[in-house]
C-alpha cells in the first residue's frame, strides 16, 4: 500500500516530540554503554548539541526521570558530545520496549515511536534525517545505516506520509560496529 496506518492507541504512554527528538538524536548518533547507563551522542554543531540537552530538560520534566547532570564535553581529540548518565532514563526506555546499549547495526526505533502520533513522527524523522542524512550530487536524499532493521521501519515511516522511497545497499566503512 502506498499510505501504511499506525495506531498511537497501542502507546502506554504520552510520546512527546522531545522525546522523540532525544531519540532520533540517539538512535542516529548515539553510543550506549551496556552497564554504565550512559549513553553519548556526538555532534560538531553547538546548536544541536544544545537542542539535545535542551530536550533532555524538557523530558525530564515530561516524564519525571532524573538525568542526573548531563553535560556537553568539548574534547581536543575527537567531536564534541552530549553526556547522559541516568539508570531511570535507561529503565523507562526498556519498561516502553527500546531496546538499550545495541550498537549501531543492531538498533531500531522503538514501537512507541513507529506508533506514536503522526505529528511526532514527523518530528522524529526530520530530527533523524539532520542525525543521519545527506544529499547527493544528484540531488537525491540518503540515508545510511548499518542497522537493516532501522532503514526498514524508516521507509515504513515514510510511507505514512506518502513518500516513496528505495532501499539499496551499499558497502560502507562503519567505525562504530
Amino acid at each position: 500500500p502506498n499510505n501504511l496506518i499506525n495506531n498511537s492507541r497501542k502507546n502506554t504512554f504520552n510520546v512527546t516530540n522531545e522525546l522523540a527528538i532525544l531519540l532520533s538524536w540517539q538512535i542516529g548518533e548515539g553510543h550506549e554503554r551496556n552497564n554504565q547507563y550512559c549513553t553519548l551522542i556526538t555532534n560538531s554543531d553547538q546548536d544541536i548539541l544544545n537542542k539535545i540537552m535542551n530536550c533532555i530538560n524538557v523530558v525530564s520534566k515530561q516524564y519525571n526521570i532524573n538525568f542526573n547532570t548531563p553535560s556537553i564535553k568539548y574534547p581536543k581529540d575527537r567531536i564534541s558530545y552530549v553526556q547522559i548518565y541516568s539508570k531511570e532514563y535507561v529503565k523507562f526506555l526498556e519498561n516502553n520496549g527500546y531496546k538499550w546499549g545495541n550498537l549501531s547495526a543492531k538498533k531500531s526505533i522503538p514501537e512507541f515511536i513507529m506508533n506514536a502520533d503522526i505529528n511526532i513522527i514527523r518530528s522524529f524523522l526530520t530530527n533523524y534525517f539532520d542525525a543521519e542524512g545527506t544529499i547527493s550530487d544528484k540531488g537525491v536524499i540518503e540515508i545510511s545505516s548499518a542497522s537493516k532493521m532501522t532503514i526498514t521501519q524508516l521507509y515504513h515511516l515514510l510511507k505514512l506520509f506518502g513518500i516513496n522511497s528505495r532501499i539499496k545497499e551499499k558497502n560502507k566503512m562503519a567505525t562504530n560496529g
